[in-house]
């Protein structure tokens, strides 16, 4: 790749020269061009994952608060109920100290993260690190539906076997798959939105995906309501043999990180489609075989055209690549 690529190549070439300042140690130097500050290279994630953190401390909050209550009802003749809790909170608290413990020490690590990028995110005045104005939020419902078309794509092998079940649950609920037909066609009328980065930039795949798929014709995008609405059902067919409180908090915390965001990117699908992926159950053997050949054909697609597919802009002697 070395002898292909010899230079330095991102789709932001300023980054390039700030980087090298970091790696010769000027970290005081700044950029004009760059405007987050030196601090924001100590975020090594996507700040809007700290909605996924949540959701791993409330499950494991919820898990302990399960065990809890299962070992005070061992000891009960009637079964426990809401109630029957906060009497004994009021009447018994000092029965609930080991809770206590047991989430403090569990969570700690959670809490501190949380505060912390609540801290930040006061003294940022926001939660974006850059261009404000380039990474705005708004309401782009869409975002999901593309989120389950991904779904389909790499979990392709464990959709599949779905396809027969869901032609069966649409037919017994024709009215209710109609319904929220309706609604997918309605929020991508009014709330789709195209960042002009996506069509601004030609070196990267959602640019081709947008003009060649979307852009093709405009009732493309409507068209894809029964494949998008099967991949919401795959995700929640992924997920069935969780507990309720895990589908709930997965679907909450899938909106909140998905439908701010305006850039289509599939690096916002990522991390939540690894959580749907690690808590999927396989059925069979093949399916392994097959996602295995889905995720290198993707991998060596994605060295080969970077390798020879080649082009030039009118502005810039350098050679561009899709990335």
């Amino acid at each position: 790749m070395y002898d292909v690529q010899p230079k330095p190549f991102i789709d932001e070439v300023f980054h390039v020269r700030q980087a090298i300042r970091y790696c010769n140690g000027s970290f005081q130097e700044k950029q004009p061009s760059i405007q987050n500050s030196q601090s924001a290279f100590a975020i090594f994630c996507r700040q809007t994952n700290v909605v996924w953190v949540g959701f791993f401390a409330l499950q494991i909050g919820l898990d302990s608060i399960k065990k809890h209550l299962h070992r005070l009802n061992r000891n009960r003749r009637e079964p426990m109920t809401w109630k029957s809790i906060l009497n004994s909170i009021m009447d018994r608290p000092h029965i609930h100290i080991p809770l206590v413990r047991e989430l403090f020490s569990k969570e700690i690590g959670y809490i501190v993260t949380m505060a912390l990028f609540t801290s930040f995110v006061i003294i940022n005045k926001g939660i974006v690190v850059g261009d404000r104005q380039a990474h705005e939020a708004v309401i782009n419902i869409p975002q999901l539906l593309y989120f389950y078309l991904f779904v389909i794509v790499f979990a392709f092998p464990y959709a599949l076997v779905l396809v027969r079940r869901y032609i069966k649950f649409a037919k017994k609920d024709i009215a209710f798959v109609c319904g929220l037909s309706l609604i997918a066609i309605s929020v991508t009328a009014l709330h789709t939105h195209v960042h002009p980065y996506l069509l601004a930039d030609n070196r990267h795949y959602t640019f081709y995906i947008w003009k060649r798929v979307y852009e093709r014709h405009w009732s493309i995008r409507y068209l894809l309501t029964p494949v998008y609405l099967f991949g919401a059902f795959c995700v929640n067919s992924f997920i069935s043999h969780k507990k309720f409180s895990f589908q709930i908090a997965f679907d909450m915390c899938v909106i909140v990180s998905l439908i701010p965001q305006k850039l289509l990117e599939f690096r916002y699908f990522i991390l939540p489609y690894i959580i749907l992926r690690l808590n999927l159950k396989l059925e069979d053997w093949w399916q392994l075989i097959i996602e295995l050949a889905i995720y290198l054909s993707c991998n060596n697609s994605a060295f080969q055209t970077f390798a020879l597919k080649t082009f030039y802009w009118n502005d810039s002697p350098d050679v561009q690549r899709i990335i």
